[in-house]
């Protein structure tokens, strides 16, 4: 098995990856693996997207451009808060960063 291959090995049940406890896989396509899972922090299920084991490096999930959702509110200043998460929101508000040179999620 090669090692991109042994990268793209799907997520085995009860695997933790960041604060998601792993249930089972929903799913495999062209866009990677979706799976069913528990966020822990909220004490929910949640459905996940990617999530292929770290590669050498300790990196996950490192192709293509991503979205993410900070834990602040917008701010059109960027401060760099989402280091620590100071003031964090949590009425779902929250600023979107990364993304890709074209497209919109």
């Amino acid at each position: 098995m090669s090692t991109l291959e042994q990268h793209q090995t799907p997520l085995p049940a009860n695997y933790r990856l960041h604060r998601y406890h792993i249930q089972r896989q929903l799913g495999k396509g062209g866009f990677g693996i979706t799976y069913l899972a528990l966020d822990t922090e909220r004490n929910r299920s949640a459905v996940i997207k990617g999530g292929f084991k770290p590669n050498p490096y300790g990196l996950y999930d490192m192709l293509g451009n991503v979205w993410g959702w900070s834990c602040l509110g917008y701010d059109e200043r960027y401060s760099g808060g989402e280091n620590q998460c100071q003031n964090r929101v949590d009425s779902g508000g929250c600023a979107l960063r990364g993304g890709s040179w074209f497209g919109s999620p």
